[in-house]
């Protein structure tokens, strides 16, 4: 079963182990060298808009005066443990207000896929096509909202100019029209996404709380891990992590707070794989736990979420594990070379440290 379609998973606890502790970790990796998120770019649908207007107070403080020479040996020493590398910083803004990140994204561009949505569009324009070359757009977020009031001719032209240039990896369509069927520029872009062979997904608006379902047809990718209410985001984060500089967080919604603490901190020495894993699902548990307190059970969907986070703290993190299961971390992946170079063997059933201890998995129930 697809792990995207968390709403027809029955058994929480396998989902858990399959789908989300180290999932994470297993293809691609977010980044930025500063501390914290911030983009100006101030689409209708983002559902951090709290979060940017109360950081882009704060936002100078979080970025680096200058780049070493060091720094980016370090992070590229990272980069390595993962098959795709993007970022979805505000090239623009950056540009105009820190010239010397930009500079460093110019030089080192051809290593990131990059993301945006609605707005930035348009607005990235001219800096991805001519001023910057990057790998690929990993990708790109189109809300119903915006599509409804941008100029079509403009908006097509500006996707072909894309795709001359770069792969695009995958758009995703927000439903914000409340009718059960798309509006008709929706059809015009999903036959532009066939021509193009893009792949492409649906996902109900993140500002809202309504829980929807779309079987449609041509849709059989759904982001059916993310429920929001008040505002307020509750989430599987089995999706990828982000390094900001030299902080770890689970998502754009902590890596934007000024509240939120990184689940993870480097030292920018020596990057030890076995304790960043063990703070990955440390991390998480936290995160599922603070949410059992917070949640109203509002309907079914969020009783289901309640559901797993509970489930989630049925298990019991060990530190000295020596033991990763297969279903957790496909020894297949990069991060598991880098275990592998790190001491682990890899074992038809996972990888398994040899520290002259009986195996010790990584989790297990209490």
């Amino acid at each position: 079963m697809n792990g995207n379609d968390f709403h027809n998973y029955e058994h929480h606890g396998t989902y858990f182990l399959k789908e989300d502790a180290l999932r994470c970790v297993s293809y691609d990796f977010y980044f930025s060298p500063t501390y914290k998120y911030y983009c100006n770019a101030g689409c209708k649908v983002c559902y951090i808009k709290d979060n940017l207007e109360y950081g882009k107070l704060f936002y100078h403080l979080n970025v680096p005066d200058k780049i070493t020479e060091a720094d980016t040996e370090y992070w590229y020493s990272i980069f390595k443990n993962f098959y795709s590398v993007r970022t979805d910083d505000d090239f623009r803004y950056l540009k105009l207000n820190f010239p010397q990140i930009y500079r460093w994204y110019k030089e080192h561009g051809h290593n990131f896929e990059f993301g945006m949505t609605d707005n930035s569009i348009i607005g990235h324009k001219n800096i991805l096509l001519n001023d910057i070359d990057l790998k690929g757009i990993a990708d790109i977020t189109i809300s119903e909202e915006f599509l409804n009031s941008v100029n079509k001719e403009k908006f097509f032209s500006t996707i072909r100019d894309y795709a001359s240039k770069y792969s695009i990896g995958h758009v995703k369509i927000i439903r914000t029209t409340p009718e059960y069927n798309h509006p008709p520029i929706i059809n015009e872009v999903i036959d532009f996404l066939v021509k193009y062979n893009v792949v492409f997904s649906v996902h109900q608006d993140f500002r809202t709380n309504e829980v929807n379902r779309y079987d449609i047809d041509k849709f059989d990718n759904q982001n059916c891990y993310v429920i929001s209410d008040e505002n307020r985001r509750y989430q599987i984060h089995r999706s990828s992590v982000h390094l900001f500089n030299d902080r770890y967080y689970f998502s754009y919604d902590d890596a934007s707070s000024y509240s939120d603490m990184p689940f993870h901190y480097d030292t920018k020495i020596t990057f030890n794989p076995k304790n960043f894993l063990y703070d990955v699902i440390k991390g998480k548990l936290q995160y599922y736990k603070e949410a059992i307190n917070d949640m109203k059970p509002w309907n079914s969907t969020a009783e289901k979420f309640l559901d797993y986070f509970k489930t989630t703290q049925e298990f019991k993190l060990n530190y000295d594990y020596n033991f990763i299961p297969e279903f957790m971390l496909s020894s297949n992946t990069k991060f598991a070379s880098t275990l592998i170079e790190y001491g682990f063997r890899k074992t038809k059933v996972g990888l398994y440290l040899p520290n002259g201890e009986k195996p010790v998995p990584i989790v297990e129930y209490k």
